[in-house]
């Protein structure tokens, strides 16, 4: 069954000298047979102005801080913390075949939620149980955003494998079963199905501390061929100087925006999802400082004379976008085609496993090109030149130093075949 239910998300004026308005969600539904509609309202924890609040969307404009200092970002998370609570008890009752009353919606998303209402109801689907351990992620406030998306993403292939699948079905052989599923009906590589399979056993294991599993999962081992190292694509610095200065013909005058914005995140590393937000007011004379989407990071990038060449020509484009982001999608089509009439077509070999099949398959070099490419030239250019990996990460904003080893390794053996042309 399936109760129908809405859920609005609002800010609302609080009769004090506060001049920030209360963030509050509020649901409604119907109990059998009754004409009244049940109402619970539930306090996000948070205050933010009129003008930082998009009404559209039901959350807080990017960017923006309240007077606590707390991120858009970090209010925006804990309001969707709390949606996805309301969904996700609905959805356990819907499990059950029955309507909730106001006190029982209201003490299973404070469980939900982690505060103490006393025992809890048996998660019986995986779906359930993935929902509510996503929730605990998101109350520790240690998630990443890109993790978070990634984990979703799990959630949703789980359920496109088995929707109704419950976790005292979820064996070994059930194991096999959807590594089979994601090879065959999928057609993943073997490299992303061991990624999927970390993340699905980093679930089960909150799920056996929470003695709401018990099965022969932990037995499940599958040996899955992969390639040593990491293909990492980037530009070296003749390629990132050859597309810096080419010359547009009349009829591709079109690209030069999305030529200039790539090369602004060669030089600063900059991620799509942060140049595409740049503000002018994020620059300060040589030093860009910027709340990094991802991971809510503020970092404080130094700008080089080519960077700055790059803002200077498109200070009169818009009154507070710094640069002239087209999106995603577009960019990464028009950045191949600036790559391909810079003539940056080498061959480039990727070899993968799917099973016990070893696949090879060759590109021209423009083909993998992408707006990532961009943060991936940035680091390695800055590493071949002799830039320490520590310098490179407090820019870049990376944390873990085992993310820079690919590329370590990629300019480790640059250096090798320059030296060795004198042989």
């Amino acid at each position: 069954m399936e109760v129908k239910r809405t859920i609005s998300t609002y800010i609302q004026k609080q009769y004090s000298s506060n001049d920030e308005y209360t963030i509050r969600i509020s649901v409604r539904w119907r109990l059998p047979n009754e004409k009244k509609n049940q109402c619970v309202a539930i306090n996000v924890g948070h205050t933010i102005s009129p003008d930082k609040w998009d009404s559209e969307q039901s959350r807080v404009k990017k960017r923006a801080i309240n007077k606590k200092h707390i991120s858009a970002f970090e209010i925006n998370k804990e309001i969707q913390t709390k949606e996805e609570a309301i969904d996700t008890a609905f959805k356990k009752f819907e499990f059950k075949g029955r309507v909730p009353n106001r006190k029982e919606l209201r003490d299973t998303v404070n469980y939900l939620l982690g505060k103490n209402v006393g025992a809890p109801r048996e998660l019986i689907t995986v779906q359930d149980a993935f929902s509510a351990y996503l929730l605990d992620l998101s109350n520790m406030k240690t998630l990443s955003y890109s993790t978070y998306a990634k984990l979703k993403s799990v959630r949703n292939i789980l359920r496109e494998f088995d929707a109704d699948l419950r976790l005292d079905e979820l064996t070994k052989s059930k194991l096999d079963d959807y590594v089979a599923y994601l090879m065959t009906d999928r057609g993943l590589q073997n490299t992303t199905i061991k990624k999927n399979l970390t993340f699905v056993r980093t679930f089960l294991k909150y799920c056996d501390e929470r003695r709401i599993i018990d099965t022969d999962w932990k037995t499940h081992n599958i040996e899955l061929k992969v390639v040593a190292g990491k293909n990492v694509i980037f530009l070296n610095l003749e390629e990132f100087n050859r597309i810096y200065d080419f010359k547009f013909p009349e009829d591709k005058k079109y690209l030069e925006r999305a030529r200039d914005v790539f090369c602004f995140q060669c030089l600063t590393s900059l991620r799509y999802s942060d140049v595409s937000q740049l503000v002018k007011n994020d620059i300060d004379g040589m030093v860009m400082n910027v709340v990094t989407e991802k991971t809510d990071k503020v970092l404080q990038i130094p700008l080089n004379s080519k960077a700055l060449s790059i803002l200077d020509k498109y200070k009169d484009f818009d009154d507070s976008k710094a640069l002239p982001v087209v999106s995603n999608q577009k960019m990464n089509d028009y950045i191949k085609e600036v790559c391909y009439l810079a003539g940056i077509n080498q061959n480039v070999t990727k070899t993968y496993f799917k099973g016990k099949e070893r696949i090879t398959e060759t590109y021209k070099k423009y083909e993998l090109i992408s707006t990532h490419t961009a943060r991936r030239t940035f680091i390695c250019i800055a590493l071949a030149n002799g830039v320490t990996p520590e310098t490179v990460m407090r820019i870049t904003g990376h944390t873990d130093y085992k993310s820079m080893q690919p590329y370590i390794d990629v300019t480790d053996k640059a250096k090798i075949e320059a030296v060795s042309i004198f042989d």
